[in-house]
């Protein structure tokens, strides 16, 4: 008996460790790159720069923000080498007419997320210094008003292949 719950317990443990080496992998995978500090009051999640063609001048980013916190928090800046400037932007509609505006902050509530997607909101990175070349992993740092950097690396796919084209391609 004494043998068998030994074998139960090193099966158990093999199983466990499996689990949280696959967990690891998982989060390595496209799209699945996580900043998962959870000292700190935001997360970047689902992380991905889309293809540009070689000949661009200017790239996007797409993510989602998850304010883990209880308090709101507010994003101030993005820093990047890939580009000279990394800003916010949202695109909004005028009398039917999709137009892309610059955000100088953005605030995320208290336990709630904000998704950067095809569409919308993005991270626009203006003036790029390289090219940018599938699966090359680019690193981006968010600062927020109270001074804290969060960094999160993210990977050239040429689209967000986690989504349907119909969903790409709505505006």
């Amino acid at each position: 008996m004494k043998i068998l719950v030994s074998i139960l317990l090193v099966g158990f443990s093999v199983l466990s460790m499996n689990s949280q080496a696959q967990m690891a992998d998982n989060k390595k995978m496209d799209g699945m790159n996580h900043s998962m500090d959870m000292n700190k009051s935001i997360m970047v999640m689902y992380g991905w720069v889309r293809l540009a063609p070689p000949i661009a001048k200017n790239g996007a980013a797409y993510f989602t923000l998850h304010n883990s916190s209880d308090k709101d928090v507010t994003v101030v800046d993005v820093k990047t080498s890939i580009a000279e400037k990394a800003n916010l932007h949202d695109v909004v509609f005028e009398m039917s007419m999709a137009k892309m505006i610059h955000l100088k902050e953005l605030m995320i509530p208290a336990g709630k997320m904000i998704a950067f997607k095809p569409g919308g909101k993005h991270l626009m990175l203006i003036n790029l210094k390289e090219k940018l070349v599938i699966d090359k992993e680019i690193s981006f740092t968010f600062i927020l008003s109270n001074g804290e950097e969060i960094t999160s690396v993210m990977k050239v796919k040429a689209d967000d292949s986690g989504k349907s084209s119909e969903d790409q391609h709505k505006h």
